[in-house]
């Protein structure tokens, strides 16, 4: 039993493997399409562009640099948004794909429980039929052996007979010795001896007696040869049947394990229907938060300042960055997730900065910037 056990795990086990690796390269593959791409793009752009420039020496008293700051800065906000609203999209995109394989698999779950239900119900139908075949082999081989003893019988019947032909034969020979023996001394006697003794218990056994044993055992014979070919019928049909019912057994085997196998990818796209969701609210939540800045129409400093916002900016981008590191996806990455304490010091870096910062709405200043140059 548990080797039975065992041999189970790993054949649910390997096929949890491979079907997990097909459906996860399948979703790999699509994350690299849709929301990978963009979403590097955002988050390196944030970090390059928003963040790191207030980590640097910044020369508050030369114009030029303070404008080309701005202008970077400016540029840098608007190409992160376009970029996130990408990613939101494709992760939108891609929900929609697992949700679509999730009815599809949901379906197919539906379409093999039926296969293996009607299977079931096959292997029961053969199996009580095997049942009564199987009753009727019993029967069929005790009238075999019922027809084996009525051709021992008469068998017997016909030896016995054919010993009273021959112990007949032997005592009228005797008879015809002695009557040569009596014949000159007992002539007178003959007659009375011959009626009285010799012709009752010589007397030859009626031939039809012999004959009729005789076929007998041919009706014995014929009978036996009957009952055996109806037992080969009923045995034939009832390896029919059980063949039969060995070939359903292999197909339900079949059903269930596709049935196992698509159990099981269900689970692993109920996973990543899971985690595409949660991409997909991350992602959301940072397109309303910029959205919700920018449209406050506030300077640029206050804009600045209100959209760099752990919370609700920095915490949903890592938790996509961590997703993403776990499934692999974010290789050769030119950026490390923002800390805490890396945002603190822009923060610093930016309150140094406010005070030559233009006191302009930074959607104003993208209208006035020419962010394709």
């Amino acid at each position: 039993m548990k080797l039975i056990l065992v041999a189970l795990f790993f054949i649910f086990h390997g096929t949890f493997i491979q079907c997990q690796s097909i459906t996860k390269t399948w979703y790999d593959m699509r994350l690299l399409e849709l929301v990978v791409p963009p979403y590097k793009e955002a988050y390196t752009a944030l970090q390059e562009d928003v963040l790191n420039p207030f980590l640097r020496n910044i020369s508050t008293d030369n114009e030029e640099t303070v404008s080309k700051l701005v202008s970077n800065l400016t540029c840098a906000v608007q190409f992160v948004r376009n970029a996130i609203n990408s990613a939101v999209n494709g992760s939108h995109m891609l929900r929609i794909e697992v949700n679509r394989k999730l009815v599809d698999a949901a379906a197919a779950i539906s379409a093999k429980e039926r296969e293996v239900s009607r299977k079931e119900g096959e292997i029961q139908g053969k199996s009580i039929e095997i049942d009564n075949v199987q009753r009727q082999v019993a029967t069929a081989e005790q009238g075999v052996r019922d027809k084996e003893q009525g051709l021992a019988s008469a068998e017997h019947a016909v030896r016995i007979a054919q010993e009273k032909v021959n112990k007949a034969r032997n005592c009228f020979g005797r008879r015809r010795r002695r009557k040569r023996f009596f014949r000159r001394a007992w002539r007178g006697i003959k007659r009375a001896f011959n009626a009285l003794i010799v012709r009752p218990i010589c007397s030859i056994i009626n031939a039809g007696g012999i004959d009729s044993a005789k076929d007998a055992r041919s009706n014995a014979e014929r009978h036996l040869r009957e009952a055996q070919g109806q037992l080969n019928r009923v045995r034939l049909q009832l390896s029919s049947l059980q063949s039969g019912k060995s070939n359903s057994e292999k197909h339900l085997r079949d059903f269930q394990a596709q049935l196992q196998e698509l159990h099981l990818n269900l689970i692993i796209l109920r996973e990543m229907y899971d985690t595409s969701a949660q991409i997909n609210q991350d992602l959301k939540m940072v397109t309303s938060h910029i959205t919700k800045v920018l449209d406050a129409s506030a300077v640029l400093y206050t804009t600045i300042n209100d959209l760099i916002n752990f919370d609700l900016l920095i915490g949903p981008l890592n938790e996509v960055y961590k997703a993403l590191t776990q499934e692999s996806l974010l290789k050769n990455m030119p950026v490390a997730m923002v800390s805490e304490e890396k945002l603190a010091l822009v923060k610093q870096s930016l309150d140094i900065t406010a005070k030559v910062l233009p006191e302009m709405p930074l959607n104003t200043l993208m209208s006035s910037v020419n962010c394709t140059a």
